[in-house]
């Protein structure tokens, strides 16, 4: 399996991962399954990802000065512009959707 289709079908079906929304324990989940992935060996599946896409969330925001720790900043960046867990975490699909057209030139799922 591939990281975008875990992601697929956590956007579909949250409640069935996750208890409730909160943008910290996406993210953990996901880190997690980033390091199965390249450990396995699959494309497109390096931690960098987040690296990349917290970049990208520091232009799409405007935020200037900002160094991204190396695990990822994205959720803090996220909760931060959206105001609570649910809100963040919906718009990380949105948003990593767009990059993820951006930066690979085709859509995520």
């Amino acid at each position: 399996m591939k990281f975008n289709q875990i992601l697929e079908l956590i956007e579909k079906r949250y409640s069935l991962y996750f208890n409730e929304y909160n943008i910290n324990d996406l993210d953990i989940f996901l880190q997690g399954c980033h390091v199965a992935l390249y450990l396995d060996d699959n494309e497109n599946n390096s931690p960098s990802v987040f690296y990349k896409f917290c970049e990208w969330l520091l232009e799409y925001y405007s935020i200037p000065n900002y160094i991204p720790e190396e695990s990822s900043s994205y959720e803090k960046i996220l909760l931060f512009y959206n105001g609570s867990h649910e809100k963040a975490v919906k718009t990380f699909f949105k948003l990593y959707k767009q990059w993820h057209k951006e930066e690979f030139g085709e859509d995520a799922w």
